[in-house]
């Protein structure tokens, strides 16, 4: 890991803290916390992966609850269909947490784009669908 970048630590994990008296404190160079965390969902931020448009469609019986708590600040609907459902776009970088959040919403989320994020998320689910398979049968 550089040492110019960001750690995001988990607090609860930390069981000792200890003085590293040779490690010379080096303030970040990052003018603001909320513009370096503006283009992800999380905290994942990669320096090196520009935010992308992704396009996803959420069912009738999650709509409301996406308009209402937004996935990310930068979401906007897209369309309105008969049926209830929604397109929303969004602009972020692909990162973990983002695939978890959609993964989270099941059959009700579908991601349109683009394609490799798509294809990432289709591979969970694959993956995912078979894990089940398996431990059906082993029972």
């Amino acid at each position: 890991m550089k040492a110019d970048t960001i750690l995001n630590l988990a607090l609860d994990r930390i069981i000792s803290i200890e003085d590293d008296e040779k490690t010379i404190y080096k303030p970040s160079q990052i003018s603001s916390i909320d513009d370096y965390f503006r283009d992800v969902i999380g905290v994942s931020v990669s320096l090196n992966i520009r935010a992308e448009h992704v396009r996803i469609w959420i069912n009738a019986e999650n709509a409301p609850y996406v308009e209402t708590k937004p996935l990310h600040h930068s979401q906007q609907i897209l369309e309105r269909n008969d049926d209830g459902s929604i397109v929303i776009s969004i602009h972020v970088q692909l990162n973990f947490e983002l695939e978890r959040e959609i993964l989270g919403f099941g059959e009700s989320m579908v991601v349109l784009s683009p394609k490799r994020l798509v294809n990432r998320i289709a591979k969970k689910v694959a993956s995912m669908s078979l894990t089940y398979v398996e431990k059906e049968i082993k029972e």
